[in-house]
Parts: structure tokens; C-alpha cells; sequence
């Protein structure tokens, strides 16, 4: 029996995965001084996940659309009882890197990140004004 893991991505449209890590930013221009110089930014929700073994290309097929965006979220459960700690949810997040590794120890891993115009991480939540581009 497969055992659960403390981190899970749902994203519409795919199949629920188990994460292997997890890293997601904000981010904020300083000075020379440290004082701050430019408003919050997202930094983009980098994803590292166990290939699932059926064939599955989906994230590929995603980065290889330049058009589609997906919506989302990232369960953090506490390790001791697999209950939920924190959700973080995002909306209309594109691909903007996937990379497919493979490892005699570890298998095959894919890890992805995706820039979101809009997240949520419990009561802080933050919306990009995008303009121009190809979206």
C-alpha cells in the first residue's frame, strides 16, 4: 500500500498527485537599504512529482500549449494525522517550465512550475494586473 503523502496538487482537469517538494514565492524588490521599492509579486509555484506510470503526458501537453491555464490548489497536511494545515489555490496559472528526469534510484520525476495571475495561501491572497503578452 502506497503510503500518503503530507502534500498533495489538484489541478483542474488532471489527476490528483502526490508531491515529492514544493516551493512557492512571493516576491518584492529593495534597495542598497533593504527598503522596499516595488509592490508584492508572485513568484510562481515550482512542483515536484513522481511520473505516474501509465503513460501520462499531461504536464508536457500543458507546457506545449501556449494558451491554456489551468486552476488549482496545494493541500498541506500535518504529517501526523494527514490532516489539512494549510490550502493554497491559485487561478489562472500557465506552464512556464517542466522538465522530466530519470533516475535509477528515484524513478521517473517530473517537475513543472506555474505562474498564476492569482493566489491564495489562507488569508493572504494576491492578483497580478497582466497586460499585453499572449494571454
Amino acid at each position: 500500500m502506497d503510503q500518503q503523502r503530507p502534500v498533495t496538487i489538484e489541478i483542474s482537469g488532471f489527476k490528483k498527485r502526490d508531491a515529492l517538494s514544493v516551493k512557492y514565492s512571493f516576491i518584492r524588490s529593495v534597495d542598497s537599504d533593504g527598503q522596499p521599492t516595488s509592490k508584492v509579486t508572485i513568484g510562481g509555484i515550482r512542483v515536484k512529482v513522481k511520473a505516474l506510470e501509465d503513460g501520462n503526458t499531461e504536464f508536457s501537453e500543458w507546457m506545449c500549449d501556449p494558451f491554456e491555464y489551468k486552476e488549482g490548489k496545494v493541500i498541506f497536511q500535518s504529517t501526523d494525522k494527514f490532516k489539512k494545515m494549510k490550502e493554497l489555490e491559485f487561478k489562472r496559472g500557465y506552464l512556464v517550465y517542466y522538465q522530466e528526469t530519470y533516475d535509477e534510484a528515484g524513478g521517473v520525476i517530473e517537475e513543472f512550475e506555474i505562474s498564476p495571475q492569482e493566489i491564495k495561501v489562507g488569508g493572504a491572497s494576491l492578483k497580478e494586473v497582466w497586460s499585453g503578452g499572449i494571454v
